[in-house]
């Protein structure tokens, strides 16, 4: 089972900051000619905000089990609770998607897909995907339907080549992270805290 700790706490999140794009670096020749190298990698960064004023009591247990795993632990997380869900949650048409498949190859941002119970969309601009349980979250990047099955990915898949998928939308994917910031906490009034920043979590890629 997934690390559990900190996904305790991530139920009650109220925001999530993403940056999914790669790192790049830009330099301008005398000529004016533009280049640009890219980090390998191209994880997520993912800035979870909690609520100010919950409870205390309620969450004292639930930050003592995040200490455990602290910043030097990997962890998984996901965005399932019904609260939250709509974060990441499935957009596409298809009413069984436990019968969707995909081709991919790794170091391409295009994979075919297959299957599926219903003759509309796979996929919409936006779904997340996991090709393995231990593989990166992918984000489609167009609607997909069932004439075209070609998927269009915001970064190369860097499973090797292979079939299946493992998990599609947020509720049923987890994204294999490092807490690499850890706020501190106030506790104030009676039986409530409050947050010095977010959690922020790296993927790990």
């Amino acid at each position: 089972m997934p690390d559990t700790s900190f996904q305790n706490l991530i139920n009650y999140a109220t925001s999530v900051s993403v940056r999914q794009t790669a790192v790049v670096s830009h330099t301008q020749a005398r000529d004016g000619t533009m280049r640009s190298a890219k980090r390998a990698g191209n994880g997520m960064r993912l800035e979870v905000s909690m609520p100010d004023g919950i409870p205390w009591s309620t969450v004292r247990p639930l930050v003592a089990a995040a200490t455990f795993g602290d910043k030097n632990t990997q962890t998984q997380i996901r965005f399932s609770r019904s609260q939250i869900d709509y974060m990441f949650g499935y957009l596409g048409d298809q009413s069984n998607t436990s019968i969707v498949t995909a081709t991919h190859t790794q170091g391409s941002r295009l994979m075919n897909v297959s299957g599926g119970s219903t003759s509309t969309n796979y996929f919409r601009a936006g779904d997340v995907i996991q090709l393995s349980t231990v593989g990166p979250i992918y984000m489609v990047t167009a609607d997909v339907d069932t004439s075209s099955e070609d998927v269009y990915l915001h970064r190369p898949v860097v499973e090797t080549a292979g079939t299946g998928i493992y998990g599609i939308g947020g509720a049923n994917v987890y994204w294999n992270v490092f807490c690499t910031n850890f706020p501190t906490y106030t506790i104030f009034g009676y039986d409530q805290v409050s947050w010095g920043g977010p959690f922020v979590f790296e993927e790990f890629v």
